[in-house]
């Protein structure tokens, strides 16, 4: 792009230039041996890749007067600016040192800008000259250094004869910059000396100080005025000048005598060419020194020939090495496949951090090294092809590794897919435009709205079930691809099938309507991604290990031995992340014990005051090659400028284990990175994630160990928990069967609220402690055993009750978790563990002989990773924790693609216009108003004021205040919208207006009592379902079977009922009645059959109700046995159930499912239905299956 600018600068002032101009040799032209060096001195390319755009960066960067600004990704400056500056830096006599407590070295001080000892180094390089190169240049540099910048910006104004005077600067500069001639200073004798107010401290400024600014960022900026004072450079390597650094790296490590060949056929022909060049510079001074004829001028003739000779025996030495080299080149080109493959994951990388965060980049060319000498040692060395294709393959996953260790557990699967997108997008099976419909944001959403709308493309009306959002999306996916064109065509033809798609529980495993044939992969993933972003986990699921395979899904390894080997503990600092409960001392202590000269470990934990001895153990260690851990290193802040420190030298100057440290000329505070470096030094941070800064986690090997979170571990730890001599003293095998039954009903608690039913899912948590006290009141239990001795289910009941009640329940949060926790127990804490075959769940039998070493034996056999079986869960629970984890990671998604919605006059008006066309339309639909006196009428026809019909009264009015509302909200919203009075809208009018159009239920609607938890379109259609369940019991008398759903509160009637047959029976205590529940055999929509069941049971003289609308959820309901089987749906319905209320308490064994007004299930139920099969009844416990009353309930 330089040399494009010169070109076109070169022609608008009609400069001929031509086409193949060739900066970097023009500009990297070296002088004349007799020429003094000072400032412009010969640069080294040695280091740099030899392809044009890295030699013009290089040659601009030796060549240019203002303070270079290296946009430096992949740290190819950071490594080649050391010896490049020995280069360049000036000539210095003895007599500038001598303010200096060290000579001899001339390489130039190396610094983080985030070192806050950076001023003090600054203000020494300052006086001296010495060169800087400056790492991690941040946004806004700090002010000291803003004063350097206003000089410089000073002394190329007054070379370049902008300003002649220090008069004639701003106030502002003259404050902190001042001028004074003196003689003899450094420098040439009859310079002037500059001096900066640094940090209130006037310095001198030598001419001769130098700073070399390196930035990772590739799109970093700084301000106009700052960079004034800076030249842009760019290193970042693109496409062919990467692949060749890694090529050359790759031969360094698999051949290494050939590219040494290679390096000294360079050399030779290098050499061979300048004396080409001598050799015409001879002849050209011959020519110039000759007089006369040149036919007659011997001493010329004798030259001419001996030249021509010495130059076609060098050109024919130049053609040999030319061929000598291209036949090097062509014997390793093979390994230019890996340096490709370098390249894509490179890019993979790249484009991983721009969709999902700057803290997933990962610098690919730093750790490339290592990535594979590790890779080339899991090949096989005997097929060139195998070799090299084992080589990629273990390079992806060694880079997906490096990346994911940065990501969280929501992030991972969200990482996996985006490195797949992105490696396809690289091998050309998928386009940019495509990749990035995944990560649609709410900014392009509203385009496509605004789209819809200019194009007169609105949301059909008959599709009410599909929100304003996913037509947007249709839409917008019909426009940016020609696969979906007729998406939103088919959206209205095939409304039936695309309804039945959208609303299923899990659309992934159908087929994609009208277009499943045409799709590929990874656009039916688009289409759940861009219409059902609830699902979204499930997707990548299956996307990942379809196209990448089951490595890129599995959760990372859990301890520091699995995760790294000794290779890779060479690499320093080793970071570890750790989280709460995490035993990292333990594993750290293991592998010192393993690989560490010392056998040994030494644990530092770090705080603010003890910043400076723990920096003092770091340089001890360092020197004896110790293994040290410094704890919570987050906490000391100043500790981590020093090891940012050290990072950033391991980073420019190569391996740790040849870093030493002879400098001459760096200052004394430049202390954090001197002295000598044992090669057996390792140093390992422990912090929780994203606590350290990026340069210490970018070029360190990241760890993280998680917390334990399944069920072998937690029951693992309970049972480490129990003594040998508590074990020993349990000496019955009912008693041992009790201890290992509660340490698995602990662990099932602990990581229970990671699954749950389709609606129902745990919230509360246990902890160690909540075990411990639980062992200690079954000790206290044991000892008075022998006095009041138990056994069989008494003494199970017991040891529920003390269990339970100890904390396990009252940590719950609410009456459902409560009875969660009662029905793990009754499942878990039975007397049918001591059966032949106990399962605690299926697959594992709890084994006979009860030995502490066999239940150990026992729980390291149970899986790593839980599934929803393991808590007796069905594959219902599995799919809701998918749906939690999609949720998750679309909030992931929107906070990387956050942007504030793209809202105008004309969104408005068109979000005004559906609102207007819902509210018309839901005013049609509105049921009629109640009459109070037709009420009082028709009740009297119904018997008058009995408990029953006071029920009905009560649940009128409440749907009549309703009713009146609605129709009073949506009258004005018309009449407002209709005459365009902007003024009448208040905060609850633009509530309303928004939710009528995402089809959303108004808040202050669903205030005034309980209708459905669906959509509008649904709750509209379960006010008129309840309108019509009330007329039809006020105008012919109660229906039969009577939909309890429908009703405000269903617990009113229960208590109706219960009054009504007190007074049937003239009781005096109401409380002497209880409830019957008996489940029939009759759907309600069978009405012939359930006449006959009326007609033999009594009918209406039945003291009891028939209700129907119940709904089982996490279950099915086997209406011939009245009992529960698996089911795929997420609610099944239940046949009629009578209600009624007897003297006799009934039978409360066995299984009973309990019945909830909705599926939040926060309140107590309202009753429990029984169910037979005895066989299952500890399953269905455990899965915490209940019913809902009505089908509107989702």
């Amino acid at each position: 792009s330089c040399v494009r600018r010169i070109i076109k600068e070169c022609k608008k002032v009609d400069i001929d230039v031509s086409s193949d101009l060739n900066l970097a040799s023009f500009l990297k032209a070296s002088p004349s041996p007799a020429e003094p060096t000072a400032g412009n001195g010969i640069a080294s390319f040695d280091g740099l890749i030899d392809d044009s755009a890295s030699l013009q960066s290089g040659a601009v960067l030796t060549q240019c007067t203002r303070f270079p600004f290296c946009l430096d990704p992949h740290s190819v400056a950071a490594t080649w600016l050391p010896q490049c500056v020995r280069k360049l830096s000036p000539y210095m006599p003895a007599s500038a040192f001598t303010r200096a407590s060290t000579a001899g070295d001339d390489g130039p001080v190396i610094i983080s800008l985030r070192d806050p000892r950076a001023a003090v180094v600054f203000e020494e390089c300052l006086i001296f000259g010495l060169p800087v190169v400056a790492l991690h240049a941040p946004s806004e540099l700090p002010s000291y250094l803003m004063d350097v910048l206003r000089v410089r910006t000073l002394m190329q104004r007054a070379m370049s004869g902008r300003s002649t005077r220090l008069g004639s600067m701003a106030e502002s500069e003259a404050d902190s910059v001042s001028v004074a001639s003196s003689m003899g200073g450094v420098g040439s004798e009859s310079s002037k000396m500059f001096t900066v107010n640094l940090n209130g401290k006037e310095v001198d400024y030598n001419e001769n100080f130098m700073l070399y600014m390196c930035c990772s960022d590739h799109h970093a900026s700084l301000s106009p005025k700052v960079m004034e004072a800076f030249q842009v450079v760019s290193f970042s390597l693109e496409g062919q000048a990467l692949e060749t650094m890694l090529w050359r790296q790759a031969l360094s490590l698999e051949k290494p005598e050939v590219e040494l060949k290679r390096k000294a056929l360079l050399s030779d022909l290098s050499m061979s060419s300048d004396r080409l060049s001598d050799f015409e510079s001879q002849i050209l001074s011959a020519l110039v020194k000759s007089e006369g004829s040149i036919t007659q001028d011997e001493s010329l003739v004798k030259t001419l020939i001996s030249v021509e000779e010495s130059m076609r025996e060098t050109a024919e030495r130049v053609t040999n090495l030319r061929t000598a080299i291209s036949e090097v080149r062509k014997a390793s080109e093979e390994y230019r496949a890996i340096a490709a493959h370098g390249v894509v994951l490179s890019v993979v990388a790249s484009e991983v951090a721009h969709n999902l965060g700057s803290h997933f980049f990962v610098p690919l060319v730093p750790i490339f090294m290592s990535i594979f000498n590790r890779t080339l040692g899991v090949s096989e060395a005997g097929n060139m092809q195998k070799r090299i294709a084992e080589t990629n393959e273990e390079l992806t996953r060694s880079v997906f590794a490096e990346i994911i260790s940065r990501a969280t557990d929501t992030e991972r699967p969200l990482v996996a897919m985006v490195f797949a997108l992105s490696l396809q997008k690289q091998q050309a099976r998928l386009n940019d435009e495509e990749m990035q419909l995944f990560f649609v944001s709410d900014d392009t959403v509203a385009i496509w709205r605004k789209a819809c709308l200019d194009r007169e493309r609105p949301k059909p009306t008959s599709t009410a079930w599909l929100s304003e959002r996913a037509w947007a999306c249709a839409y917008g996916l019909a426009e940016a691809s020609d696969t979906f064109k007729v998406l939103p065509d088919s959206l209205r033809r095939s409304e039936g099938a695309w309804r039945k798609w959208f609303e299923d529980r899990r659309p992934e495993r159908l087929r994609v309507p009208d277009l499943d044939e045409s799709l590929s992969r990874y656009e039916k993933a688009l289409v759940i991604r861009i219409l059902r972003p609830d699902r979204i986990h499930a997707v990548i699921v299956d996307y990942v290990k379809q196209a990448m395979g089951d490595f890129y899904l599995q959760p990372p390894a859990n301890t520091l031995e699995a995760q790294a080997s000794e290779s890779r503990l060479r690499e320093l600092p080793f970071v570890v992340h750790s989280e709460i409960n995490t035993d990292v001392l333990g594993q750290l202590d293991h592998l010192a014990k393993l690989y560490s000269k010392h056998r040994s470990l030494e644990v530092v934990a770090c705080s603010q005051q003890n910043q400076p001895a723990a920096m003092r153990l770091v340089e001890q260690a360092r020197v004896h090659g110790q293994w040290l851990v410094l704890l919570n290193v987050e906490l000391a802040p100043r500790l981590v400028d020093d090891i940012v420190q050290l990072v950033d030298k391991q980073a420019v100057l190569g391996a740790f284990e040849t870093f030493t440290e002879s400098s001459s000329r760096r200052p004394q505070s430049f202390s954090p990175a001197s002295g000598y470096v044992d090669k057996d030094f390792r140093l390992f941070l422990v912090s929780q994630s994203g606590a350290l800064p990026s340069p210490v986690v970018a070029y360190s090997k990241n760890v993280t160990i998680f917390a334990p979170a399944n069920v072998k571990t937690f029951f693992k730890e309970a049972l480490s928990s129990i003594s040998h001599t508590m074990w020993s003293s349990v000496d019955t095998r009912e008693w041992r069967a009790v201890l290992t039954a509660v340490a698995y009903f602990h662990s099932v608690i602990c990581c229970r609220q990671r699954f749950g039913s389709s609606v129902l899912r745990s919230s509360m948590s246990a902890s160690l402690s909540d075990f411990k006290a639980a062992l200690d009141a079954l000790q206290s239990f044991y000892d008075s055993y022998s006095h009041n001795p138990h056994s069989g289910a008494g003494l199970w009941s017991l040891v529920r009750r003390v269990v339970c009640q100890l904390g396990y329940v009252t940590k719950a949060e609410n009456p459902q978790d409560a009875a969660s926790v009662l029905a793990v127990a009754e499942g878990v804490l039975t007397e049918a563990a001591l059966l032949r075959g106990f399962q605690l769940y299926p697959g594992f039998n709890l084994p006979r002989d009860l030995s502490f070493d066999m239940i150990k034996e026992y729980a390291d056999s149970l899986p790593d990773e839980d599934q929803p079986e393991i808590f007796g869960l069905s594959e219902d629970a599995a799919s809701h924790r998918s749906h939690l984890l999609s949720v998750e990671m679309d909030i992931v998604l929107k906070e990387r693609n956050a942007a504030v919605p793209l809202f105008d006059d004309r969104s408005f008006a068109v979000m005004f216009e559906e609102a207007y066309k819902v509210a018309e339309d839901a005013e049609k639909k509105m049921p009629r108003d109640f009459v109070r006196e037709d009420i009082i009428h028709k009740f009297k026809k119904l018997g008058g004021p009995s408990p029953l019909n006071i029920f009905l009264s009560q649940e009128i009015d409440r749907l009549q205040r309703l009713v009146s509302k609605v129709k009073a909200s949506l009258s004005l919203l018309v009449q407002t919208i209709s005459r365009n009075n902007v003024t009448a809208f208040s905060p609850e009018m633009t509530e309303l207006i928004t939710a009528l159009y995402e089809n959303e239920v108004p808040a202050t609607w669903k205030e005034e009592g309980r209708i459905s938890a669906k959509r509008f379109s649904s709750w509209l259609s379960a006010l008129n379902e309840r309108h019509r369940v009330l007329s039809s019991w006020l105008d012919r008398g109660r229906p039969t079977p009577l939909p309890i759903g429908v009703f405000a509160y269903p617990s009113g009637l229960l208590s109706a009922l219960r009054q009504d047959l007190s007074r049937q029976l003239q009781l005096d205590d109401i409380e002497s009645l209880h409830l019957v529940v008996e489940p029939t055999k009759c759907e309600e929509t069978d009405s012939d059959k359930l006449n006959q069941y009326l007609h033999l049971n009594g009918g209406q003289n039945k003291s009891g109700l028939y209700v129907s609308g119940l709904q089982v959820v996490g279950a099915q309901w086997d209406t011939r046995r009245s009992s529960l089987q698996e089911s795929s749906s997420p609610q099944c319905a239940v046949p009629v159930v009578f209600l009624g209320y007897d003297k006799a308490a009934p039978n409360e064994g066995g299984l009973r499912i309990p019945v909830y007004e909705n599926t939040e299930a926060s309140d107590s139920p309202l009753f429990y239905l029984p169910a037979s099969g005895e066989a299952e009844d500890r399953m269905w416990k455990i899965r915490n299956v209940f019913a809902v009353a009505g089908k509107y309930w989702k």
